[in-house]
């Protein structure tokens, strides 16, 4: 029932191999700990030790973090942006319930967390995490998984295209904290290993990102971009790295977001008419078919988007005068994907998704996210639809999973759904997750 969480620490984890055994670092605070032999290993890693690393982040969140015993309190898990499987689920409830002794459990889909915590039972929830964004239509609590949409498409991926053109302009090595000339003479013989070197340098990127990066709250005509920045907004100041190099904010850097999240290729418009933008188009990865009479939603770019597929069952829906709407999750803009998961809801409910837009999660926080996606979907809708964003503070936004995951815990009606650690060894691993992992 609390309103924010007490600790927050990231997911990477520090191993440090010594005569004396494994030794587990986390936090920032432990990673500023030079030791020549620390390996620091990231989630998204598939090692064979991944599963050991996730038991030791819950083991140090509950017992050193909230100085809780774990068999006294239940845990409920967010599952993620990433779609997480029968086998993720099932590694997860033998972690919990026989390794750590968690006397209850449940797996909730964090989108429909993230509804609840905007009060929202039916909601548009559009997670920027990072390793992806995906786009989850909930309906009354309930997340219709039929017509969401994931895209590889997140934090990681602006850092990667961010750290590329830094080091393709030449503008800076990156050099970590621990690279420069000061601590240098301080620790002459210390020879980091690839991982910390690695970790460190994305911290760079990521402060970087923090500081100069936003999304222009509409599409710019392409040699009208810099009378926009002239006349409507001001870059940030430059940025200093460790060693004291100076980067300074440009088109190119601060909208990184931009051309990972709305890739459009820029036409120059010599009459300054239009928008001066053409969508990226490739071979479409995903075919979706809709009903023309359940489908309001028509305009030219969905005309456009119509693809006859080459199956029976297909061609059978096409002679009926269906309508196919074609989406790439790796090539269109947000808004495109966006459009595309609405498409494949009810008609019904379509227009009270779009009223609820819930932007959350940490791609949420770029300055403009939410405003550019906003504006362009207004125009691709009817005028008799109208597109609204859930505002919500940054740090609600940053933990709306969270936030909801607390409210629900207390909810009365909830209490049932709990899988208890007695239940678990009556039915067993399969039966268990038919009852309760979504």
């Amino acid at each position: 029932g609390n309103d924010m969480p007490r600790y927050i620490f990231r997911s990477e984890l520090g191993v440090i191999q010594s005569d004396e055994g494994t030794r587990s670092i986390f936090g920032d605070t432990g990673f500023r700990y030079l030791n020549e032999k620390m390996e620091l290993f990231s989630l998204k890693s598939n090692s064979e030790s991944k599963w050991k690393h996730i038991e030791s982040l819950l083991h140090h969140g509950m017992v050193h973090c909230m100085r809780v015993n774990p068999s006294e309190y239940p845990l409920m898990i967010a599952s993620g942006t990433v779609t997480i499987g029968e086998d993720y689920n099932k590694q997860l409830l033998e972690i919990c319930l026989e390794k750590l002794g968690i006397p209850a459990m449940q797996i909730f889909p964090g989108s429909c967390l993230s509804a609840i915590s905007c009060g929202k039972p039916t909601a548009l929830v559009i997670d920027i995490g990072a390793e992806g964004t995906r786009i989850s239509p909930v309906i009354e609590g309930y997340e219709l998984k039929a017509a969401s949409i994931y895209t590889q498409r997140g934090g990681y991926r602006i850092d990667t295209v961010l750290k590329e053109r830094i080091e393709s302009k030449e503008l800076s090595t990156l050099k970590p904290w621990f690279d420069t000339t000061l601590t240098q003479q301080k620790h002459p013989n210390f020879t980091p290993t690839q991982s910390f070197y690695r970790i460190h340098s994305n911290d760079i990127v990521r402060d970087i990102k923090q500081w100069m990066s936003f999304v222009p709250y509409k599409p710019l005509v392409f040699n009208k971009r810099n009378e926009y920045y002239e006349e409507v907004l001001t870059f940030p100041p430059p940025f200093e790295l460790p060693d004291g190099t100076v980067i300074e904010a440009t088109d190119e850097l601060c909208t990184v977001p931009e051309s990972v999240l709305f890739p459009y290729h820029p036409t120059v418009d010599i009459t300054g008419q239009g928008s001066g933008y053409r969508p990226a188009r490739s071979i479409p990865s995903n075919t979706i078919t809709t009903p023309p009479e359940a489908s309001p939603l028509k305009d030219s770019r969905v005309k456009k988007r119509a693809k006859s597929a080459s199956t029976p069952k297909a061609q059978q829906l096409n002679s009926n005068s269906s309508t196919t709407i074609a989406y790439d999750g790796e090539m269109d803009s947000l808004t495109d994907l966006v459009y595309a998961a609405v498409l494949m809801c009810d008609v019904d409910v379509r227009k009270e998704l779009l009223a609820n837009l819930v932007i959350v999660g940490g791609g949420s926080l770029i300055d403009g996210m939410a405003q550019r996606l906003t504006h362009e979907l207004t125009d691709l809708v009817p005028s008799t639809m109208k597109v609204k964003t859930v505002s919500s503070p940054p740090i609600e936004r940053a933990n709306a999973a969270w936030i909801g995951g607390s409210i629900l815990s207390i909810c009365g009606t909830f209490q049932p759904m709990w899988l208890s650690k007695a239940e678990y060894d009556e039915m067993g691993m399969n039966r268990a997750m038919e009852r309760f992992c979504h």
